[in-house]
């Protein structure tokens, strides 16, 4: 028998066999073919990854502007402490609007929640919950609203405002008077979330314009004394404008010390001047005139 001599077809096939194998052989020593460098997990592993770390980065950037956002609206509350009288009230009633108006902004984030769910949200939590915290005692067992809970809240979330400028401080927390920093608190805190958690990070400029508008009402709200006011606003505007800076990535890390210098000289120049000038401040108090007298008077 004579020996068959292999064609230059019959030896290209059987190079491309070999070279197949290698290949095989090659992934197969390392484990998985998913790192072989003809893979296309391999190839998008690399982004995946980096997309991860990007969406957390974000989603820590998101976190901690939203931790300032709601300090700068509980401070700009904190002109109403003295008005109602009753801290304790307070720090529940502002703290939980706040939290939940930040909540609800964040729910945004998510393309299913995003505007009608918000909106069934934030009524909710005005008309529902409100009344629920700041009426606790028209509730059934604390937890359930009854119908005098939903219809006193309904009419408190308008008539608190002016219950607040009519009658003297303290005013307790009674009646509903707390709906006033409810509202304040959860849709003013809703607003200026909506800007800081936008994409184009140079809106978060406008998430300033509810902050101010808090700072603004609660002051006119307020009393006309008290020296921890200035110290509320100053430490309000020095957050605010450090915080600003970190969002627009305008802080320069390198130079911490002269711009924490600068800060410090700023502030103690602020409460100075504070403490200079007299502390009789301008309130809606005092240009309300009621048109019945809400003062006790005694029967005869």
């Amino acid at each position: 028998m004579t020996n068959s001599i292999p064609t230059a077809p019959a030896l290209q096939s059987l190079s491309e066999d070999d070279a197949a194998f290698n290949t095989f052989a090659a992934v197969s020593t390392t484990g998985s073919w998913a790192d072989s460098t003809h893979s296309v997990i391999w190839m998008t592993r690399g982004g995946m990854r980096h997309g991860l770390q990007g969406a957390q980065k974000a989603s820590v950037k998101y976190g901690i502007s939203l931790a300032v956002i709601m300090l700068l609206m509980l401070l700009a509350q904190a002109n109403l402490i003295d008005v109602y009288g009753a801290p304790a009230q307070w720090v529940a009633a502002a703290l939980l609007s706040t939290l939940f108006g930040a909540l609800i902004a964040l729910a945004g984030t998510q393309p299913a929640l995003r505007l009608w769910w918000q909106i069934v949200l934030l009524v909710i939590a005005q008309f529902i919950l409100g009344p629920i915290i700041t009426l606790n005692s028209t509730t059934i067992a604390h937890i359930i609203p009854s119908l005098t809970t939903l219809s006193r809240g309904w009419e408190m979330t308008f008539g608190s405002f002016k219950y607040l400028i009519a009658i003297e401080p303290p005013i307790g927390v009674a009646d509903g008077s707390l709906m006033a920093i409810w509202t304040i608190g959860l849709w003013l805190t809703f607003f200026a979330s909506l800007f800081t958690l936008n994409i184009n990070a140079w809106l978060s400029l406008l998430s300033a314009l509810p902050l101010m508008a808090a700072m603004t009402v609660c002051a006119l709200l307020g009393t006309h004394t008290g020296w921890h006011r200035a110290i509320s606003g100053i430490v309000f505007a020095i957050l605010l404008i450090v915080w600003l800076s970190w969002r627009l990535g305008l802080m320069e890390w390198g130079r911490w010390i002269s711009a924490s210098i600068i800060l410090l000289l700023a502030a103690a120049l602020a409460f100075a001047g504070t403490t200079a000038v007299p502390q009789n401040r301008m309130v809606l108090r005092d240009f309300y005139d009621p048109p019945i007298s809400l003062m006790t008077t005694p029967v005869r």
